[in-house]
């Protein structure tokens, strides 16, 4: 796969994550607060560690070291990508957290 089909798959993939926090505020305000809760406790958790674990996969791959380097910099060097890599890694964590709080009671 070259830079550019990566690029790409990054970029839309950024825009999926995107559409899943919209969605989750959409369905809030038109189903109601029950199903905004369904949708942030299993759409956003499952998108969150796909977006974060396929970004850290393919990013890794960039041939050029500019981009490889820029791609994990602070905040994603002021990108979209980065900053929802970021993100959907703030989810993880406390995704992480919650599940160890409750499963191994910390």
């Amino acid at each position: 796969m070259d830079d550019k089909t990566r690029e790409t798959l990054v970029i839309y993939s950024a825009y999926g994550y995107l559409g899943c926090l919209s969605a989750m505020m959409v369905v809030a305000m038109i189903f109601g607060k029950p199903y905004g809760r369904a949708v942030l406790y299993t759409l956003i958790p499952l998108y969150s560690l796909y977006y974060a674990v396929m970004y850290w996969r393919v990013c890794r791959g960039y041939k050029d070291q500019v981009k490889r380097i820029s791609a994990f910099g602070i905040i994603g060097r002021g990108t979209f990508v980065g900053a929802m890599y970021y993100l959907s890694l703030f989810f993880c964590a406390v995704l992480l957290y919650l599940f160890v709080s409750v499963f191994f009671a910390l």
